[in-house]
């Protein structure tokens, strides 16, 4: 029985079930020296690294060690791109003008221009856009500018509207809270019960019985209620990923992860609403992340398996594993990704014994 990867929701993480015990996950990729291949965050800063170097071998008078430099970032950076599609798109779209317009006037004799490099985090906008002079021609600085200004108006509209919603919820509110302010549940040991506790059991009992619009409006109340209590904002997020609405999901459960200390059960939400709405490189660094705070995701590892075949570059063998991790996890088997992980590994075995 297959699946659709839109759906990969962790019924788990609803129910409060724990995760079942399994083998240790091995690691997700190794190179010729076995060491574990590094992912998006990691890559972005070992590009920074280089262009830096490069940079200064440049202003050193050593226009060869500087090329060098910059060709080595720039492979780094465009195989973020490739693995990552759409990860913080800005920045690294930037630096791989940067590289190309750098090694251009190096190959042409000119002198390092000043500049000052960004930050080697994941940045944005802000970050990006100190970037943009960091040795660009006039065309290709023009062309960053234009895609970095789209997406700062694109997250001002956003941040607009969810502005305006956050003050309808407010004034909505306002008479629930009187409400619940009177309430007060008792259980059997005789002492009161947290409300936010019995809101999220509530939550859950309505995602169970198919009741998402319920589900929403509630948890959206409690939120505006309770703004501290990250578990509402994480049950929201999977609610609208069972409505479909991953755009929305996106947006409750990014502020969670802003300062990536999530748990690894929020990371796998967020994972899920990327791949909802197609930002594959960016769902993959979700899952990514949630795998390495638990390597006992069956889900993360399942939508990975996904992930990798469906990049401009696939890797089936890296899919694979993952597929067998999930498997192993107590995940259902889909034959339709097996077939589509067994086809590319043949071609890729065709491929090497035509060379």
């Amino acid at each position: 029985m297959t699946r659709s990867w839109m759906w990969m929701i962790v019924s788990m993480v609803v129910a409060g079930a724990p995760v079942l015990a399994a083998p240790a996950p091995a690691a997700p990729k190794a190179d010729e020296k076995g060491e574990a291949a590094p992912g998006a965050s990691e890559r972005l800063g070992q590009s920074y690294v280089l262009m830096t170097r490069a940079e200064q071998a440049w202003k050193s008078g050593d226009p060869a060690k500087a090329s060098a430099a910059y060709g080595d970032a720039l492979e780094i950076l465009e195989s973020v791109e490739a693995d990552y599609p759409g990860w913080a798109s800005h920045i690294v779209r930037s630096r791989i003008l940067g590289c190309e317009s750098a090694i251009e006037k190096i190959r042409d004799g000119k002198p390092c221009e000043a500049a000052a490099a960004a930050s080697p985090g994941e940045g944005g906008p802000s970050n990006a856009m100190s970037e943009v002079s960091f040795v660009l021609s006039a065309a290709s600085a023009e062309t960053a500018m234009k895609a970095l200004k789209a997406g700062i108006v694109e997250r001002d509209a956003a941040l607009a509207d969810l502005r305006a919603e956050l003050l309808a919820l407010k004034k909505e509110n306002t008479a629930l809270r009187g409400r619940l302010a009177k309430l007060e549940v008792k259980p059997a040991g005789g002492e009161a019960q947290a409300i936010p506790s019995i809101l999220k059991s509530q939550a859950r009992q309505l995602l169970a019985a198919g009741a998402y619009s319920n589900a929403v409006t509630l948890l959206t109340e409690m939120k505006g209620m309770y703004p501290d209590e990250a578990g509402v904002t994480h049950l929201l997020g999977i609610t609208y990923c069972r409505l479909g609405a991953f755009p929305d999901a996106v947006r409750e459960l990014e502020p969670l992860v802003k300062h990536g200390r999530a748990p690894a059960e929020v990371w796998q939400t967020l994972g899920v609403s990327y791949m909802g709405t197609g930002d594959l490189g960016k769902a993959r660094q979700a899952f990514e992340e949630a795998l390495d705070l638990d390597g006992n995701l069956s889900e993360a590892h399942f939508n990975l398996a996904q992930i990798l075949i469906r990049l401009k570059k696939p890797d089936p063998d890296l899919a694979r594993r993952h597929y067998m991790l999930s498997l192993q996890l107590g995940a259902t088997r889909d034959s339709e990704l097996e077939m589509a992980i067994n086809t590319l590994l043949l071609n890729e075995q065709v491929l090497k014994l035509k060379k």
